[in-house]
């Protein structure tokens, strides 16, 4: 007789990503049997063809993509934040207003010429460098003399060494809603350790570009965008040499017109 062997499925899954999606599954069955869906239903509902990826996400099994959590929070008539567990509020508007800002301080205006604060400390900014928030941007040139002004406190709260730091210009749209363009980030040179959930200055195939980076199986790497318009793009452990991690983000601005 002919022996069979089965593999060993190994579930890599920390306990806190496996409650997470537990959680999401629970919250997805929930508001399902509230909208009176079945799981086809909801699969056709959200441009899925079979109910496959419902059912795995209900029992907590797979990560719901985030362009799949937003069309979720549609289908079901919530957020995002609930989906994503980031609230347990499943309203779409929620009901309770409350304060959410507090006074920070006052705005003091500055110049190369004015001097720096023993509490504070001075960045480089790269003003001719820019991180493409799109399909990638050819490297720039550095134009030294900039800078950006940095209290000591804050720079501490993020474990960042300031001679470890730049600032630089975003471009594109493939980070909104966190990054816009023009957007300006500060870059960690001494974080190049892929964390997950973290968004990092890269260079792939020549190109620099700010994006989300994803540890995967053997050693490869998914290049992730905030904006799902935007694909994934998945480096192999073979194509490893053709992506450079320049630092971890730390920091952004942003200008509201």
């Amino acid at each position: 007789m002919r022996d069979i062997y089965m593999a060993n499925i190994i579930d890599k899954r920390t306990p806190e990503e496996k409650a997470r999606q537990a959680e999401q599954g629970r919250r997805i069955v929930k508001l399902r049997d509230i909208k009176g869906f079945t799981q086809d239903e909801l699969s056709r509902a959200i441009g899925l063809s079979s109910i496959t990826a419902v059912q795995n996400w209900e029992h907590g099994k797979n990560d719901v993509a985030r362009r799949n959590q937003l069309r979720l929070a549609k289908a079901l008539n919530t957020t995002f934040a609930y989906i994503s567990t980031e609230t347990d509020d499943p309203s779409p508007h929620s009901k309770n207003v409350q304060s959410n800002a507090v006074h920070a301080g006052t705005i003091e205006p500055w110049d190369s010429r004015t001097p720096i604060h023993d509490d504070d400390v001075s960045i480089k900014f790269m003003m001719d460098v820019e991180l493409s928030a799109g399909n990638g941007r050819e490297p720039g040139v550095e134009n030294n003399g900039f800078s950006l002004r940095f209290a000591k406190s804050t720079l501490k709260r993020c474990g960042v060494d300031p001679n470890s730091a730049y600032c630089v210009k975003v471009t594109g749209d493939s980070m909104q809603p966190r990054l816009y363009d023009g957007d300006v980030v500060g870059v960690d040179t001494a974080s190049k350790k892929i964390a997950e959930g973290s968004t990092y200055a890269i260079s792939y195939c020549g190109e620099l570009m700010v994006k989300r980076l994803l540890r995967e199986k053997q050693g490869a790497v998914i290049i992730r965008s905030l904006n799902p318009d935007y694909e994934d793009r998945l480096v192999s452990s073979d194509d490893r040499d053709e992506l450079s991690i320049i630092g971890r983000v730390f920091w952004h601005s942003s200008i509201w017109n």
